[in-house]
């Protein structure tokens, strides 16, 4: 049997529910240096990872007039560009979607104030949506720009306007993939001085979520709680404000968030004194209407010294990693700072203990980690190191590893006498680099029994959820995608009834 469709159209109508894959997390290998260029520092700003398994660093270069370049990698850790790319002189944000079309944030100058725009890439590097302007107020001084993408690439901006009283007002805004607007300008909160923007998420029904650090209400000039807000696709507020801490003495801030497709959030954020012992890192679960799932809870196991600076990533069924830095160098100078990981599952509990993703030393001093998770659990966790005169880009990868066994497939690389008994699958992982235009799978015997095929881009399929899929009787299959977009896909064998002795191979 041969199947041959565009699928623009179906993958839109998918994506939305890619397959769950999570748990506790194995490393995909050592950590290693993103930056080519090493002459001065190298200054984090952003990862992103889409639901296609492209994984993509932003950091700002010093040493060439702080302008901001890149380096993305695919499903399988290989480099998609062949050096790091100049993106904007001025903006630290950036969002993907399944397709590998990535959006960033930049800023101009707009009369007396600053401006914020924002230009969304095809994934071969050539401009999709021309650069806009995206606060429309002129003369207004927009800063603090975050951007996030769905996976079928629906926006949410935010960015504050501060005001020469040092008020700050947060805003937000939804866009299309075509970057039209839709929703009006919301307004976060009121104006107010010490607040801050820190993480924005957009669900696939077009719903945002926004955490910021704001004044608590103790009167303390250094008291800081942790707020929450949801909007609805068309801009309807859906939740007030919520202050999500718990624990409220001295300060809590440094605030990230995670979001499934379905709208689940996770807030993390340090807080100070609460562990006994300098900042603490903690986390509170929400469900997709901003109503707290549990108790707050605290992330690092480790509370000597300093644990600080956590980000966070969630995968589609709810499953989410948390990052931080543990240092004690405040009391001991020559103590080795570390970055450090931990996973949970879906329900919020911890799947082990702590784990060390980077050991710094004396002279090697990592700090300031960012975080992103594709909805399948495929993780990049990057951090800067600083080692005596200059700065670079670390990052290590990862994938939460409860999931079921998948096989990696080349191109023309069969995997051969596969089996399995009625009722069970088999899966498989198919990294298609851009620039082609097809992609073969192909199912063939002799063997026994009867299996199906079934495919999906940067998930697992399942009987119920699929982009393509092959139920001819017997062993002798094969599915063609035409227009295919790259990025990782994944394939299922379904025991229709026990089968062996079968072959599956791709080819793009």
């Amino acid at each position: 049997m041969k199947i041959s469709k565009k699928l623009c159209g179906l993958l839109a109508a998918t994506l939305a529910s890619l397959a769950p894959v999570a748990a506790s997390a194995a490393d995909l290998g050592p950590a290693f240096i993103v930056n080519n260029y090493r002459l001065g520092s190298q200054y984090l700003a952003n990862v992103a990872v889409g639901a296609n398994g492209d994984q993509l660093v932003l950091w700002m270069d010093a040493a060439r007039s702080n302008a901001f370049f890149m380096q993305r990698y695919d499903g399988t850790g290989a480099a998609i560009q062949s050096d790091e790319w100049f993106v904007t002189p001025q903006g630290d944000t950036t969002a993907l979607d399944a397709f590998g079309n990535y959006a960033v944030t930049s800023y101009e100058k707009d009369g007396n104030g600053n401006a914020v725009y924002l230009t969304v890439y095809q994934r071969n590097g050539a401009v999709k949506v021309p650069r806009f302007k995206v606060n429309q107020v002129s003369g207004e001084n927009a800063m603090m720009a975050l951007v996030a993408s769905t996976a079928s690439g629906h926006m949410a901006i935010s960015w504050t306007v501060v005001q020469s009283s040092g008020t700050l007002t947060p805003f937000v805004r939804t866009f299309s993939s075509a970057g039209q607007p839709t929703s009006p300008v919301m307004q976060v909160a009121p104006a107010s001085t010490g607040q801050y923007v820190q993480g924005l998420a957009i669900d696939e029904t077009g719903g945002v979520g926004i955490v910021w650090t704001g004044r608590s209400n103790t009167g303390a000039a250094h008291d800081y709680d942790v707020f929450y807000r949801r909007f609805g696709a068309a801009g309807s507020s859906q939740s007030p404000a919520l202050k999500v801490n718990s624990y409220t003495p001295d300060s809590q801030g440094n605030c990230r968030l995670g979001m499934t497709p379905g709208g689940e959030a996770i807030v993390t954020w340090e807080s100070t004194g609460q562990d006994g012992s300098y900042r603490g890192v903690y986390g509170q679960r929400l469900d997709r209407y901003g109503i707290k799932q549990g108790a707050e809870f605290r992330v690092n196991e480790t509370t000597l010294g300093d644990q600080a600076g956590s980000r966070v990533g969630m995968a589609e069924d709810g499953s989410f990693v948390v990052s931080w830095i543990s240092s004690n160098r405040t009391d001991d100078p020559t103590a080795a700072a570390k970055v450090m990981l931990r996973m949970y599952g879906p329900n919020g509990t911890a799947l082990g203990g702590e784990q060390v993703a980077y050991t710094g030393t004396s002279t090697m001093v990592p700090d300031l980690t960012s975080l992103g998770v594709s909805p399948a659990g495929e993780a990049m966790l990057a951090w800067r190191v600083y080692n005596g005169s200059d700065v670079d880009v670390y990052a290590r990868r990862y994938v939460l590893d409860n999931q079921p066994a998948v096989t990696t497939l080349s191109s023309n690389g069969p995997a051969v006498n596969l089996s399995a008994n009625a009722g069970e699958w088999r899966y498989f992982k198919v990294t298609v680099p851009t620039g082609h235009t097809s992609l073969t799978v192909t199912l063939s015997g002799p063997g026994t029994g009867n299996a199906d095929i079934y495919g999906r881009l940067g998930g697992l399929p399942s009987a119920a959820t699929y982009t393509v899929v092959s139920r001819a009787p017997g062993n002798a299959e094969q599915i063609v995608i035409n227009n295919v977009p790259a990025g990782t896909w994944y394939f299922g064998l379904y025991g229709v009834s026990t089968f062996s002795g079968v072959s599956f191979s791709a080819t793009y």
